[in-house]
């Protein structure tokens, strides 16, 4: 089926749109408060009594330097050192109505103009200076609002970045929620809970995602669950087919075992009998297991379990065939420890598991050679360990393999695992089943 999506608008469009929006925005802001701050400031240092008073406090600090350094009228240059000193003072001197020295541009040639061509300075901004030969005219202007409107200045750029910024990071901080948030129903439905859909948001490459994970996720459940349909089928089948051939497998074998104690027959005829006894004994073996196996798998959520102790359950489950091995003549090498320890079980399936274990031992370990057999705690597991060598290929007792394949599904679901080594000439099995607790 193939999918339509709507349009999708992309993210570096918007990233930049916002950007730019952002930069406006910044630019503005700094240029109408910039604008209101110097306003502000004028009205604030053009007030007649600030004025007055900032210039008599400045014409006290000029004749305090003239008169500290002594300065006479032709050592005008000295006072560059007192403007330096003064930024938002400009300062200029006159001898005979002709100008002699400016603070912006030091000692004048002679040349310089009358007092009198100066525009737009009210007589207010007129002052004398009294050097050690001469009183001078001059004329100072103050700007102390610049000086502070430099700082403010810097404030308000700093703002205009952090506006910037704040836009710029409250459009990306959305889609990082919106990230986060998937992120979360994705959480949600990888731990099985696939009616969770992924919300879908805005128009974008993001949302293209959102909308092909859901769009994913409906067909990997339409897919799993006719999977479920198909294997549920098959495990009727195999739990119907084993049901059926087991009943008449089971007469044919006893019709099979009263043929045989007929002395009548000849060797012949009790050959044919007994390895027909035989491959029915096999098949009716292979069903159990089969059937077994379907139930495993098809039940394994309705299996109850119980608080087993681990040495109880040893004594009981291997040591007791490890006797019987003993009594026959198998040597039994054992390498144990103590496992004083609590597992959650069903003993029931235990039981079967070990049974496959030692069955599969009779009939494929060389049973005049040891059985090594270890079980100890390791790792919150109880672990037991068996090695056998094994017996020459025989064809006629090949393995179906159903039964190891039984014994996987009983040790996981009991949370425990299963490692098998087939070498050459010897066969370890090591399993390990959970504890709930390690007694002391």
């Amino acid at each position: 089926m193939q999918i339509k999506y709507r349009k999708v608008f992309r993210l570096r469009n918007k990233l930049s749109v916002t950007i730019i929006v952002a930069m406006l925005l910044s630019l503005a802001f700094f240029y109408f408060a910039s604008m209101g701050v110097l306003e502000a400031l004028q009205r604030y240092y053009e007030s007649d009594t600030y004025t007055q008073r900032l210039k008599e406090t400045e014409m006290k600090s000029l004749q305090e330097y003239v008169n500290e350094h002594t300065l006479k009228s032709n050592q005008l240059l000295a006072l560059d050192e007192w403007a330096v000193k003064h930024p938002n003072i400009i300062l200029q001197l006159y001898e005979k109505d002709k100008l002699i020295y400016d603070s912006m541009y030091g000692v004048v040639e002679k040349d310089g103009y009358l007092i009198e061509e100066i525009e737009g300075v009210s007589k207010e901004n007129y002052i004398q200076v009294e050097f050690q030969d001469k009183l001078l005219d001059g004329v100072m202007i103050c700007f102390p609002e610049y000086k502070l409107y430099g700082y403010l200045s810097n404030i308000l750029l700093f703002l205009s970045f952090f506006l910037f910024f704040i836009i710029v990071m409250f459009s990306i901080n959305r889609k990082i929620k919106y990230l986060e948030k998937i992120k979360t129903e994705l959480d949600t439905i990888s731990s099985g809970a696939f009616e969770q859909a992924i919300s879908i948001k805005g128009n974008d490459e993001i949302t293209y995602v959102a909308e092909s994970i859901n769009h994913l996720k409906a067909s990997l459940v339409d897919k799993m669950e006719k999977e479920k349909e198909v294997y549920k089928t098959n495990t009727d089948l195999i739990t119907s087919l084993s049901h059926d051939i087991r009943t008449p497998l089971t007469s044919l074998s006893g019709y099979l075992e009263l043929a045989l104690k007929d002395n009548t027959l000849d060797e012949t005829t009790r050959k044919y009998i007994k390895t027909s006894f035989d491959k029915s004994i096999r098949i009716r073996e292979i069903t159990n297991q089969l059937f077994e196996h379907s139930l495993l798998v098809s039940k394994k959520d309705e299996i109850q379990k119980e608080a087993v102790e681990g040495n109880e359950l040893i004594a009981q489950l291997v040591e007791d065939k490890l006797i019987d091995f003993e009594e026959n003549g198998v040597k039994v090498v054992r390498n144990i420890q103590d496992v004083t320890s609590m597992l959650l079980v069903n003993t029931g399936l235990i039981q079967r598991l070990f049974d496959n274990i030692f069955s599969n031992i009779e009939k494929y370990a060389d049973l005049q050679k040891e059985i090594f057999v270890e079980y100890y705690l390791k790792d919150n597991f109880l672990t037991v360990k068996i090695s056998n060598y094994k017996k020459k290929r025989n064809l006629k007792a090949a393995s179906s393999k159903i039964g190891m394949n039984n014994c996987r599904s009983i040790v996981k679901i009991h949370d425990g695992y299963l490692h098998v080594e087939d070498e050459k000439e010897m066969f370890t099995l090591e399993l390990g089943l959970k504890c709930i607790q390690e007694l002391e």
